[in-house]
């Protein structure tokens, strides 16, 4: 019989550091946060002030609507993400491997399907409390489905 040896090779986190894991999964917790509650919230206060019903009489098209409430929270992920990122990497010393270009990449892509769920939260809603309850059920469960918090022993190789 060949004998087989499984050999688990940790590679972004080799000593298993807690610090790593965290720091990471921190950037998106709040990339998150922000991309989904800026939009929930923005889009449910114009209802709430009536001034959402005039911007759909203004002469821009619906998908420049969609866009003027996509991009800020995009801009404001950019911005944020670049803030953790430093502080990260220079405060907590986790190293950054990889490329930067498509670590924006995912970091944007990422906010614009945040941003996307605010959008559809927003949607559905009437209120700014309604908006910030809806981005909460979102928001609350979501560590646990991704699987950031986890212990170690139940992941493989733990």
């Amino acid at each position: 019989m060949p004998h087989a040896e499984v050999v688990v090779d940790n590679w972004f986190n080799p000593n298993l550091d807690y610090k790593m894991v965290h720091a990471a999964d921190l950037v998106g917790n709040l990339s998150l946060g922000v991309a989904l509650m800026l939009t929930a919230l923005s889009v449910a206060r114009e209802r709430e002030l009536g001034t959402f019903d005039q911007t759909l009489v203004s002469p821009a098209t619906p998908v420049e609507i969609a866009l003027g409430k996509l991009l800020p929270p995009l801009l404001v992920a950019a911005v944020q993400t670049s803030l953790y990122l430093v502080i990260v990497t220079q405060l907590y010393g986790v190293p950054f491997r990889g490329s930067i270009l498509l670590f924006y990449a995912a970091v944007l892509t990422f906010a614009a399907a945040c941003a996307g769920v605010g959008l559809f939260i927003s949607s559905l809603v009437q209120t700014q409390q309604q908006a910030f309850l809806g981005a909460f059920a979102v928001l609350l469960p979501s560590p646990c489905f991704r699987g950031s918090r986890r212990r170690w022993k139940t992941c493989p190789g733990g």
